[in-house]
């Protein structure tokens, strides 16, 4: 195990004695589990390939011992890989969820143009009647064009 991760490990975490946490294969493995919320955290160092694993849920805490570990080695940039599965499923419902409201906005962005239209054709029809002296006309009309304003907007709901 490289002299600085070690030292890095022995500073930040009361662990005692390294070597005990080491097996047969050079890895050395050390498990913590959180006090306030019992997430587990695991720190595994493998000499063979020098490669550093901080495994935990909780994306703040590994993101916090990254940094740490960067600030300790003096480090500006760190080659980093991170996979929080949870995360990303919690990330995709509420993008599908996203779509869902999307879906409804743009059904009633449809529905707003669809009663102003029809709106407008009120007004132009009521106005050929008044010119026309045809005044039951606009009446008959429009109480229709309400009426079937009302049963297309059922529909969406």
């Amino acid at each position: 195990m490289c002299i600085r991760d070690r030292m890095w490990i022995e500073q930040g975490f009361i662990v005692g004695d390294l070597s005990k946490w080491v097996n047969s294969e050079k890895i050395l493995t050390i498990k913590f589990l959180s006090a306030m919320d019992s997430k587990e955290l695991l720190i595994q160092f493998s000499e063979k390939d020098s490669l550093l694993s901080i495994i935990s849920d909780d994306m703040d805490l590994v993101g916090s011992l990254i940094n740490d570990l960067a600030s300790f080695l003096n480090v500006q940039e760190l080659e980093t890989q991170a996979d929080f599965p949870q995360e990303i499923d919690k990330i995709k419902s509420l993008l599908a969820e996203a779509e869902q409201y999307n879906v409804l906005r743009s059904q009633l962005s449809a529905n707003i143009a669809d009663v102003a239209n029809n709106v407008k054709v009120s007004i132009v029809k009521a106005e050929d009647a008044r010119i026309l002296h045809d005044m039951p006309f606009p009446k008959k009309s429009i109480c229709k064009s309400t009426a079937r304003q009302w049963a297309n907007n059922s529909r969406i709901y």
